[in-house]
């Protein structure tokens, strides 16, 4: 038996045994060893996920007999969340965003087959967005965290901020009432700022989420589409690409969505890669025995 049918077969086992493992025995984790990472099982083992997406058609049996160990549209659930810009930093939003959360987590949590869930950020802000939330008025918690986030960039120094900005406000509470009508959002400082702020919006909202998801179902991974603080894995569709993204803070990947070329392999075989998923649209998953067999060689179960 060769080296490659070794490697199939152990990684075969290996999913047979996590499948019969019962959930209360702990939670999925990751775990770097040598600089490689792969997900653990609740049982403490090693494995490193090679699955199929919009596999609904592909059965068990043929899962297995091509060589992979997660159907990923099972085992990775897809939380997508929306919140206008404006409810993230309001209480009455929060609460809407962790009940969407909750009901998302309610409907799949008792599922055998799940390792993690994977929250999507569906909205859609931009610049836009924040013209939007400059014009909101003085009582307002987003506006107010807005002229907060100001007062923290610009030293206090209103000064400062009406230079950058080419505003003419006498302070920071003027700002809070002004619906900044006279602002070129076109200005270098402006839009350096919105990104700045965005990426702080999106803190608030992915910190509120996964604190949610950990609450309800505190056996499972968290992953985003984005690298952040709170989430344990970045979740990337990554089309033909060969290299997955700069990856931010440390955060192992799950590699979704790809469709093999050449440089299939040597995706998944990227240290910081801990799962390889294949899409099973227009039956492509069918000729991936091969690809399979080569990717557990590269990566063998730890």
């Amino acid at each position: 038996m060769n080296a490659v049918r070794v490697c199939v077969l152990v990684l075969m086992i290996a999913v047979l045994m996590i499948a019969a493992l019962p959930a209360e025995e702990g939670r999925y984790t990751l775990r770097e060893s040598g600089g490689r990472w792969t997900l653990v099982d609740p049982r403490g083992r090693a494995f490193f996920a090679l699955g199929l997406s919009h596999s609904e058609s592909v059965g068990p049996e043929e899962l297995r007999a091509a060589g992979f160990n997660v159907a990923a549209d099972t085992a990775f659930a897809r939380v997508p969340l929306a919140s206008r810009m404006e409810e993230v930093f309001d209480a009455a939003g929060q609460e809407k965003l962790r009940g969407r959360v909750r009901h998302a987590c309610d409907a799949v949590r008792s599922e055998a087959a799940l390792i993690g869930y994977v929250v999507s950020n569906a909205s859609g802000w931009d610049a836009a967005g924040i013209s939007a939330l400059r014009r909101l008025g003085p009582d307002h918690a987003a506006k107010q965290q807005y002229v907060d986030f100001l007062k923290d960039k610009y030293a206090y120094n209103v000064g400062r901020l009406n230079e950058a900005y080419g505003l003419d406000s006498p302070s920071f509470t003027d700002l809070t009432a002004s619906d900044f009508a006279t602002l070129d959002a076109r200005r270098a400082a402006v839009r350096e700022d919105d990104a700045a702020f965005l990426s702080w919006v999106a803190e608030v909202f992915y910190r509120t989420a996964v604190e949610e998801l950990r609450s309800c179902d505190p056996r499972r991974l968290v992953l985003g589409e984005a690298a952040n603080p709170f989430v344990d894995a970045v979740w990337i569709e990554t089309g033909h690409r060969a290299e997955p993204l700069d990856v931010k803070a440390g955060k192992p990947v799950i590699v979704s969505d790809h469709r093999p070329g050449a440089a299939s392999v040597d995706v998944a075989a990227l240290p910081y890669v801990a799962g390889y998923v294949r899409c099973a649209r227009a039956g492509e998953w069918r000729d991936s025995g091969a690809l399979a067999a080569r990717i557990a060689a590269a990566r063998a179960v730890e």
